[in-house]
């Protein structure tokens, strides 16, 4: 006898999807749900956000490294402003964006805890921030260039808020750093495809020059398409997804303290799969700003806490607002430095972006392995190697060390950059109290690294204007400028890995034995559903 319809019945039933579940009728038909299915990797939910990482580095390469800072700096001296100058606007308006950005990150990181709709801003913001770079292409107004640029980039990392706290709703506890490492790596592959669209334009167009009387924006525009349609394509799949809110998982810890029946209807009472497909982008204005209200009260809480109750959080705050400076500025300018100071071809920057990539491609998944077995600190230790090794060359290369190390620098600098997100993710979830918070973590994170943007490009655009006039005699007055910048720089980076390795403890094992427990209540969940007295 059937008393109803049931989900689990038919043999093609998604195990993560709930929807429509019914406890009491499961029941009454005697259907068994099989618990470790939760603890299984769902290939479309992940691969889905992989490809989102691989729309980042669309814009991430393309935009912020390759076209925005050459662009600036030709279009600017094209309007009567020095090269210092130039740099100088570009450095104020990042600066300006930046602070706007910290300010509100850590209210949106709120927000995504608080409305649980973390995937539908992503998808509004990633909107934004395309139609944005499309106008950054088609203005010809250097103060809306400008303006549009702020825009495209403070929605392009606004919508990174939302993707990071989505990761522990797609993959399985105590795997986030490996799959993190491992989709960061995959999601280099849109940088790939960008340095390998603009090295075939190359052989047929002028590359951009920024020299005074020799100014052209090169195939610049046409590589600004591309990255708009690659960002498009790339990031669709993951307005499809849903998250597992594991959570809701946790409560089925009170298994054991409860009669086998009563502990099977209380543990699937409730949908443990949020469906947040189904969510509307829209929010009126009121609950808007009772969300705002709301959230802003949890970041004060949220700051009040991590000063008195999780010290580690707070220094690693510090720490990364510094390290994360260094990182974000670096991926602005390399390509320009390359260009401009060392005086690489564009043949010769293609190779070392090339070098670069393979060795991340290799090096960013065994610092995900490190992190996951060894912790996040660690993983740290072995990124700040790498930058130090890199920013050494980088500084003394055509001075004291021969020219050839710019290529060893180049297979440091890759990992060196993709590491720094890999154990950011992995420190965050490690330092995080409980998963409710990860998105309220991740702003405060990011409000770190995003505070410190506004102060970075700052300090490199007055050191170069600085250099620039001290050394307007020297034949070398731009190279040496940009060293004096990056060894500035390379100063304000010591501190901030003194403070992370000195004051911010290694939580990994804490953080095993929380994802240790989830798995642990899953299979006595197993065994509890197979009972042999439970037909």
């Amino acid at each position: 006898m059937s008393f109803g319809s049931d989900p689990f019945a038919s043999e093609e039933h998604d195990p993560l999807n709930f929807e429509g579940y019914d406890p009491l009728i499961s029941l009454v038909n005697r259907k068994k749900v099989d618990p470790k299915a939760l603890q299984k990797l769902n290939k479309k939910r992940y691969t889905a956000w992989v490809l989102y990482d691989v729309a980042n580095t669309f814009y991430a390469s393309g935009i912020l490294s390759f076209i925005s800072l050459a662009w600036i700096l030709i279009l600017g001296q094209k309007n009567g402003y020095s090269y210092g100058d130039a740099t100088a606007l570009y450095s104020v308006v990042i600066a300006i964006a930046s602070v706007f950005m910290a300010i509100m990150l850590p209210i949106l990181g709120s927000m995504s805890d608080v409305t649980q709709q973390r995937k539908n801003y992503v998808v509004f913001f990633s909107v934004v921030s395309i139609v944005s770079t499309w106008l950054f292409i088609i203005l010809d107004s250097f103060f809306w260039v400008l303006l549009v640029f702020s825009i495209s980039m403070i929605t392009y990392q606004w919508a990174q808020v939302f993707y990071d706290s989505m990761l522990p709703g797609i993959v399985p506890p105590g795997k986030e750093a490996k799959l993190s490492s491992i989709a960061i790596t995959i999601g280099y592959l849109g940088g790939a495809i960008i340095t390998a669209y603009a090295w075939f334009l190359s052989q047929s167009h002028d590359a951009p020059n920024t020299e005074e009387g020799k100014l052209d924006l090169g195939y610049s525009e046409q590589m600004a398409y591309a990255v708009i349609v690659g960002f498009t394509l790339f990031a669709i799949p993951i307005f499809f997804v849903r998250e597992q809110n594991w959570d809701e998982i946790n409560a089925l810890v009170f298994l054991n303290e409860m009669d086998e029946w009563q502990a099977i209807y209380s543990a699937f009472a409730e949908s443990i799969e949020e469906d947040i497909t189904g969510s509307s982008l829209y929010t009126s204005p009121k609950t808007m700003w009772k969300i705002a209200k709301e959230s802003l009260q949890e970041l004060g809480e949220s700051f009040k806490d991590i000063r008195h109750n999780n010290q580690a959080m707070f220094y690693y705050i510090v720490a990364y607002f510094i390290i994360a400076d260094l990182a974000n500025l670096m991926a602005l300018i390399n390509i320009v430095f390359l260009r401009d100071s060392v005086g690489l071809s564009e043949n010769g920057i293609f190779f070392i972006i090339m070098l670069s990539g393979v060795s991340l491609l290799i090096l960013t998944p065994i610092i995900g392995v490190i992190c996951d077995k060894y912790g996040a600190k660690t993983g740290y230790k072995f990124v700040g190697i790498l930058w130090f090794l890199a920013l050494t060359i980088m500084i003394f290369q055509d001075f004291i060390l021969p020219g050839w190390t710019i290529y060893i620098a180049a297979l440091a600098f890759g990992p060196a950059l993709s590491g720094v997100w890999v154990a950011q993710r992995q420190m965050v979830l490690e330092l995080v109290p409980n998963d409710s918070q990860i998105g309220k973590y991740f702003g405060l994170t990011k409000f770190s690294g995003k505070l410190s943007s506004a102060i970075g490009p700052l300090i490199f655009a007055a050191t170069l204007k600085f250099s620039e006039r001290v050394y307007s005699d020297s034949p070398n007055q731009i190279q040496i400028a940009y060293r004096w910048s990056i060894t500035s720089l390379t100063v304000f980076l010591a501190v901030g890995f003194y403070i992370l390795m000195k004051y911010v403890p290694n939580k990994s094992v804490e953080f095993k034995k929380r994802k240790r427990r989830i798995a642990d209540v899953l299979d006595a969940s197993e065994t509890l559903t197979s009972h042999p007295n439970i037909p």
